[in-house]
């Protein structure tokens, strides 16, 4: 456990892991739907499409904000102001998240790959070969 605080979402996930044998660094992000109107993308996969497509508005953002800086003249309908740069920030500060998130899914993923278990328990061995 680290030196955050943890709430109520980590509680969650802790219960969640240990259910399913796993410890916290398997288990990833939370995979439950608990107050979720639809069914969370939380796959490593998923969570990564998730984020490249956040970090392409949030790239778009910045460029719109930059021209929106430099562009010559003053022009009323300029688009640079205090609401355009925190709309900005927090997109820039979602894909940030996005790629936190997605990061530790992949980690936890290849973790439970190379220790041979699956969100669902242990894998059952396989079954002898005859030849």
């Amino acid at each position: 456990m680290t030196g955050r605080r943890s709430g109520p979402w980590e509680k969650r996930a802790q219960a969640d892991a240990q259910s399913r044998g796993l410890t916290r660094e398997e288990y990833g992000v939370y995979k439950g739907d608990h107050g979720a109107i639809v069914k969370p993308v939380n796959s490593a996969g998923g969570l990564l499409a998730i984020a490249i497509i956040l970090t392409i508005i949030a790239v778009f953002l910045l460029v719109l904000l930059v021209l929106s800086i430099v562009a010559p003249g003053d022009n009323p309908n300029n688009a640079f102001g205090p609401r355009f740069v925190i709309s900005t920030f927090i997109g820039v500060s979602v894909a940030a998240v996005a790629w936190g998130y997605a990061i530790k899914e992949s980690r936890a993923s290849r973790l439970r790959k190379s220790r041979g278990k699956s969100l669902n328990g242990p894998n059952p061995p396989e079954p002898p070969r005859v030849a």
